[in-house]
């Protein structure tokens, strides 16, 4: 729960918008984002995308 939630918040917070289905778009973005954090010296924010297969699968449903 606490991972899904991190999932989702990060997305949120950095604009993201998402379909669950079709995550492609959001994957580059994170991706995008991640690396220009990463090479400005602030490293990157961790959080697993094991729970967007999860989201996915059904094995977890958001509120």
């Amino acid at each position: 729960m606490k991972a899904t939630r991190e999932f989702l918040e990060y997305l949120k917070s950095e604009l993201i918008d998402f379909d669950i289905d079709n995550f492609s778009a959001a994957s580059y973005t994170v991706f995008t984002k991640q690396e220009t954090e990463y090479l400005s010296g602030m490293g990157y924010k961790v959080f697993s995308m094991l729970t967007l297969a999860f989201l996915q699968m059904g094995i977890i449903e958001p509120d």
